[in-house]
C-alpha cells in the first residue's frame, strides 16, 4: 500500500513496522500514544516502506484511494459512477 501523508507518514510507518509489540504498535497509532513504537527491533528490515514510499512518488499519489487503470488512467478519491469512469475509453 501507497504512503500518504509525508515524513510523519514514513516515520509512523517505519515506527509500526519495526515495532516489537506489533498488536501494541497498531494500539498506539488508533489512539495517538507511542508506548509500543518506542521499543524497536533492532535489526528491522524496512524495504517494504521504502518500496511503498517509491510507488508513492512514482504514481504521484497525493490520497487513498488513488486508482490506475490497465491504460493507465487515474483518479484520485472513489468516482461517484465508478463503473462508466471504468468503461471509458
Amino acid at each position: 500500500m501507497p504512503l500518504v501523508g509525508g515524513e510523519s507518514a514514513k516515520n509512523r510507518s517505519n515506527r509500526l513496522w519495526c515495532a516489537k509489540d506489533r498488536k501494541g504498535a497498531l494500539l498506539d497509532l488508533a489512539y495517538g500514544t507511542d508506548k509500543a513504537t518506542n521499543d524497536l527491533k533492532e535489526d528491522c528490515d524496512i524495504e517494504k516502506i521504502v518500496v511503498a514510499t517509491m510507488l508513492t512518488e512514482i504514481f504521484q499519489i497525493t490520497n487513498l484511494p488513488h486508482i490506475i487503470r490497465e491504460d493507465g488512467l487515474k483518479i484520485s478519491g472513489f468516482p461517484v459512477k465508478f463503473d462508466k469512469w471504468l468503461a471509458q475509453p
